[in-house]
């Protein structure tokens, strides 16, 4: 089997093959966070108003001289280049250097998991891999994993993890808070701890009306 490369940069890990990602996604179901900006394509809009004049023509339906964008033919190295402020320019840092073939063993740069909270969330993680789900960050809806059943291309997540010392306590605020979290998304907060033996337990959370 063929090595991935891990980058290692402030903590985080970065893959930067595609062909890596793939792997990574479909056959250990790894799935990360894409990062940068994409490609800009300033014709894309003009493509796409041509081919709607097309169709309209090839329909038999007048078309408006005005939908119509003339050809002009522009000189680009002809055209001035205004000073960039320093505030508004973007500076490209390379991670990688694609011309360097040497393997450089940075293992011993890897501390995670290092405190206890990221022990918990490591085993956490790993647990419920191991049964089968796929992983991704939960930050956004307030935990710390999106549990899916699947590929999360194809899949809406069912559970929302949230990582908590096991003796912690918790307020009725709290608890309402997280209920009212996982309805409001349609989907069941889980409270994962470990429990003084090390064995982790998975309490989950569900809103219900009272009638």
């Amino acid at each position: 089997m063929a090595t991935i490369k891990l980058r290692i940069s402030n903590g985080n890990i970065f893959v930067w093959n595609a062909n890596d990602a793939a792997v990574l996604r479909e056959d250990w179901r790894i799935v990360g966070t894409l990062v940068g900006c994409l490609p800009r394509c300033p014709q894309g809009k003009r493509e796409k108003r041509r081919k709607i004049i097309e169709e309209k023509k090839s329909a038999g339906v007048e078309v408006d001289p005005s939908e119509i964008d003339e050809e002009v033919e522009v000189d680009v190295d002809r055209i001035p280049i205004p000073p960039i402020p320093e505030k508004s320019s973007l500076v490209q840092l390379f991670t990688e250097n694609p011309f360097n073939k040497e393997d450089v063993n940075t293992s011993n740069n890897w501390t995670f998991p290092h405190t206890e909270e990221e022990r918990l969330r490591y085993d956490v993680f790993r647990d419920l891999w191991e049964q089968g789900y796929y992983l991704t960050s939960g930050s956004k809806f307030g935990g710390d994993f999106l549990v899916y059943p699947g590929d999360p291309s194809r899949f809406h997540s069912f559970y929302i993890a949230i990582c908590m010392k096991h003796k912690q306590e918790l307020s009725a605020l709290d608890l309402v808070s997280m209920g009212r979290l996982g309805s409001n998304v349609r989907k069941t907060v889980v409270m994962c701890s470990k429990d003084d033996e090390g064995k982790l337990c998975y309490t989950s959370l569900q809103w219900t009306g009272i009638s």
